[in-house]
């Protein structure tokens, strides 16, 4: 927890590999003793306000307070917004460690040409890198961006810059791009969501920063294996990310997150078969994946997350640092009014919570993640 605060400080240490380490610890009478290689520093970050309301109409309340039925309306609407808090929480922090990974050695790439695709057919364009690091801004108690946005993307179409899609239905007509970050790949639509077909000859050209912190592993079968040595071969790939954050960061890896569906894949490895199994890497007794070389694996879900099935996080815990400044507290329940300013007879409430969520730059070595993909299914089509 945190005091509420338009700022908060985020206080970490972390060692410094230019500076004495093991090799210094021999000192000899009368020689002056170096000093351990540690750093210590603090980041500032800012709040996240999270808020939401429902509303019920008296009738229902009377209703279901009536014991006619075995539910409670106010109840249930309180329970849903906690529980949408919750998930948007999740999603906060999952994203947070999943986009430290990727900004930790992201290489920038300016004036990517587009064009070279164009054949007056195809609609999605592939980007020579992926997966793609998602532009970051931080924003104060009142929405303000602070600073520059890190990590910026910028879509240029016939030499006049482009806006991202916001989905929302209120852009005024024009073209926007869509991108798929883990994938690297591009469309153009207009500000309905129709899909629009880039012009061949058309300037079309891209600036972003790609992540190089990542294994990508390819999905589709190699000719003459079959699946579960395919799933091995991710085993093994998911041990030198492994050993990269232990034996070249000094990080510990404890963690492991990725969907359901990544898990269900993984588990068809032939080293999860009792004659095979190795140990450390092991099934949960759910049936779930439980550990791969000893590093425990976990299940993201909820909407709105970025992994998707795409993506798999290894690292250390308690490199993302999260605070509470504010806990979820709902209001109590108040009268509506119509447009005349008359009661309408429903009643409704709104609650509010402050977090704050941040990966200091040096810890952001402790991540690294597997992007998964398939090479026949991305290509320009």
């Amino acid at each position: 927890s945190a005091k509420f605060a338009s700022t908060v400080e985020i206080p970490y240490s972390y060692r410094d590999q230019t500076a004495a380490g093991p090799a210094n610890t021999r000192v000899y009478e009368g020689a002056e003793i170096p000093r351990a290689g540690i750093k210590q520093a603090i980041d500032t970050t800012y709040p996240i306000p999270q808020k939401l309301g429902f509303e019920v109409s008296d009738e229902l309340r009377h209703l279901t307070g009536a014991k006619l039925i075995n539910w409670d309306a106010l109840a249930e609407n309180q329970m849903n917004a906690s529980r949408i808090i919750g998930e948007d929480t999740n999603q906060l922090l999952f994203n947070a460690m999943l986009g430290a990974a990727d900004e930790y050695g992201a290489v920038a790439i300016t004036n990517e040409n587009l064009e070279l695709q164009a054949d007056d057919a195809k609609t999605v364009f592939i980007l020579a890198n992926f997966p793609v690091v998602r532009p970051r801004r931080l924003l104060d108690l009142q929405g303000n961006q602070i600073g520059s946005t890190l990590y910026p993307v910028t879509v240029s179409y016939n030499s006049t810059a482009i806006e991202a899609y916001d989905g929302t239905g209120d852009q005024a007509a024009g073209t926007y791009y869509v991108l798929d970050y883990n994938l690297g790949e591009i469309y153009l639509v207009d500000e309905a969501g129709d899909v629009q077909i880039p012009a061949d000859g058309t300037a079309y050209t891209i600036s972003y920063s790609y992540a190089s912190n990542t294994y990508k592993f390819d999905t589709d079968l190699p000719v003459n294996t079959d699946l579960e040595t395919h799933w091995d071969s991710f085993l093994y790939r998911f041990a030198l990310r492994k050993s990269q954050i232990e034996d070249e960061r000094f990080y510990v890896a404890d963690m492991a997150l990725m969907s359901g569906s990544v898990m269900t894949a993984v588990e068809q490895a032939k080293k999860f078969g009792e004659n095979w199994k190795r140990p450390g890497t092991a099934l949960a007794m759910t049936g779930d994946l439980g550990s791969i070389k000893d590093v425990p694996a976990s299940k993201v879900y909820g909407p709105g997350n970025h992994f998707g099935d795409l993506r798999v996080l290894i690292g250390q815990r308690g490199t993302t640092r999260y605070r509470m400044l504010k806990p979820w507290v709902l209001s109590s329940l108040e009268s509506e009014r119509g447009p005349s300013g008359r009661f309408t007879g429903k009643k409704s409430a709104y609650g509010d919570q402050w977090i704050a969520i941040h990966t200091p730059t040096p810890l952001r070595a402790a991540l690294t993640t597997i992007t998964l993909y398939s090479s026949s299914a991305r290509v320009a089509r």
